[in-house]
């Protein structure tokens, strides 16, 4: 299923069996974005094109623009993980890469956002609220200020909404701030 997806370019010995039919982020840049501009037109032209997601759904929106910085202008992420090393003891996390301590260097390098913080070319909108238990805030802070030590020239922009937690409900308070950024030159 979508849910269980880690966005990453291939699966792993240690891939539990059930996640093998989750698509990979080569999935969504390869087949389902080039069948959209060969079926639909969509992504002829440069722009604007805008990625967003939430929760995972955010870390594979950062990966998609990684792949695909000629597309993608903007993008929107809320409450997202951005450094696999933060999710050491996520139980996806491990059912997909297999225990940390013994692969440390694919944790590290595979599907990571942090580890390609200076190819980001994408301006993205973090939005994340400071109560959120299932993915602790600080992923989207210390990412953000990841990006903003090594990419000066991409106006990215973080949000931080005291009291909000991983919720619909949070998140949809949040879509006029976001189409803002969107809608901003």
């Amino acid at each position: 299923s979508v849910s269980q997806s880690r966005y990453t370019t291939k699966y792993f010995p240690e891939t539990r069996q059930d996640m093998v039919n989750s698509p990979l982020l080569t999935w969504l840049t390869d087949t389902l974005i080039e069948h959209m501009r060969i079926r639909f037109g969509f992504f002829e032209k440069a722009g604007p094109n805008y990625v967003a997601g939430l929760s995972s759904g955010a870390r594979g929106a950062v990966l998609v623009a990684l792949a695909k910085p000629d597309v993608f202008q903007k993008g929107i992420a809320f409450s997202g993980d951005y450094d696999n090393s933060l999710l050491a003891s996520d139980k996806v996390m491990i059912n997909f890469y297999g225990p940390y301590h013994q692969f440390k260097t694919r944790w590290l390098e595979e599907a990571n956002p942090a580890a390609h913080a200076k190819e980001l070319k994408t301006a993205f909108y973090f939005i994340h609220g400071t109560a959120d238990q299932v993915v602790l805030y600080n992923n989207s802070e210390l990412f953000y200020e990841l990006l903003k030590k090594n990419s000066d020239d991409v106006p990215h922009q973080l949000k931080l909404v005291p009291g909000k937690g991983h919720t619909y409900e949070f998140w949809d308070s949040q879509v006029d701030d976001a189409i803002s950024f969107l809608q901003k030159r």
